[in-house]
């Protein structure tokens, strides 16, 4: 018997009997009333058993389908509950849909720009127009006075110059104002529009590279290390059992050394490398220009920080324990794609973890083999 053939069996037998148990209370709370006017104690509590056994039906049917029923209506008083007293969990914004707010911030952005950018385009459309005119008068002009005999004609010309001049220079004010407030405005959205983007390419909890923005760097970096013969090296690391740090200590605990671990990669590597939250506990490095044995020192000195100090000085974590990480490092070949290049650093970091973890592992390009 299904689901929903259940349920309607279960709602079926309740209404019987809460219907049955309604009619019994009634006649029972008429017969109560007729004794306990008329009657001693003895006849008061017998009389009370047939208007206390509907309600204990009653009440443990309504307790069953409470018990049945509780996620549905957990769900139907969660739509009416104020966002306040829902729980945090209920609350809290998956990566994709923070990914998905982000997004949407920098497409709103970039359309109101857009339209400022069309405004801009009709004004200064405007101002050329104007400017035509303008110069279409003065021909006028030029072309009248060629004919004038008098000097009361030329008075007249003038004056008539004179007004279309201060036209000119009043219409002009206008445009460069309202030009200037549309430069200001666009700049303005240009720079939100930086800002949006910058945030919708960051990991919201460690403030490093989001996923998204690994793979656009990892791309463009690949393309530009075979066009120009430099070197690209790939860190893969992974938190070890960063599960028992949950566990132990709770998930705020574990965004703590998350952050920190996040912090000491940052402060670890150059300005032109990036720093990525590949997913949960795992982080890539990618590191433009760098051989394989300048990015295994770094690994390894990251490593090394970490064991002994849990992060940074202002980012440690040591109190939570003893922390560790291990990594993976896998440097470009030629014609490789990105995808290949990353699966052969996750290798490596799979390597290192089945090795006894806290060390770093790195592919040999001349053996084909991992190494240590």
């Amino acid at each position: 018997m299904n689901k929903a053939a259940i349920n309607y069996l279960l709602s079926f037998l309740a209404g019987v009997a809460v219907t049955f148990g309604f009619v019994f209370l009634s006649g029972s709370l008429h017969r109560w009333e007729s004794v306990r006017t008329s009657s001693g104690p003895d006849e008061i509590i017998w009389a009370l058993a047939p208007i206390i056994l509907p309600l204990l039906i009653i009440g443990m049917l309504g307790g069953a389908l409470l018990s049945h029923y509780w996620n549905d209506v957990s769900a139907f008083a969660n739509g009416f509950l104020p966002k306040g007293s829902r729980t945090s969990s209920q609350l809290a914004a998956t990566p994709a849909t923070q990914k998905l707010r982000g997004n949407s911030e920098v497409n709103a952005v970039r359309d109101e720009l857009e339209r400022q950018l069309g405004r801009l385009i009709v004004l200064i459309a405007g101002q050329l127009e104007h400017s035509k005119d303008h110069v279409a008068s003065l021909r006028d002009t030029n072309v009248h006075l060629a004919s004038v005999t008098n000097v009361s004609e030329l008075r007249e010309v003038v004056h008539a110059l004179i007004i279309k001049n201060e036209k000119n220079e009043s219409q002009t004010r206008d445009l460069e104002t309202r030009l200037k407030e549309a430069q200001d405005q666009t700049a303005s959205l240009r720079l939100r529009l930086s800002q949006a983007e910058k945030l919708a390419s960051l990991d919201p909890l460690t403030s490093v590279a989001n996923r998204r923005r690994f793979e656009q760097f990892i791309a463009a970096e690949v393309a530009r290390s075979h066009e120009n013969g430099t070197p690209l090296c790939l860190i893969m690391t992974d938190i070890d059992h960063f599960k028992n740090v949950n566990d132990r200590h709770g998930h705020s605990a574990g965004d703590r050394v998350l952050k920190a671990f996040a912090d000491l990669l940052s402060k670890s590597v150059r300005g032109a490398d990036l720093v990525a939250r590949y997913g949960g506990e795992e982080f890539a490095v990618v590191l433009p220009q760098t051989p394989m044995g300048d990015a295994f020192g770094i690994a390894e000195r990251i490593r090394s920080i970490f064991a002994l100090h849990g992060g940074t000085r202002e980012s440690s974590v040591k109190e939570l324990g003893n922390l560790t990480a291990s990594f993976g490092v896998a440097e470009i070949r030629d014609g490789e794609p990105p995808s290949a290049l990353i699966q052969r650093a996750d290798q490596m970091l799979y390597e290192a973890k089945n090795s006894g973890r806290n060390r770093t592992m790195i592919w040999s390009t001349s053996s084909e083999s991992a190494s240590t």
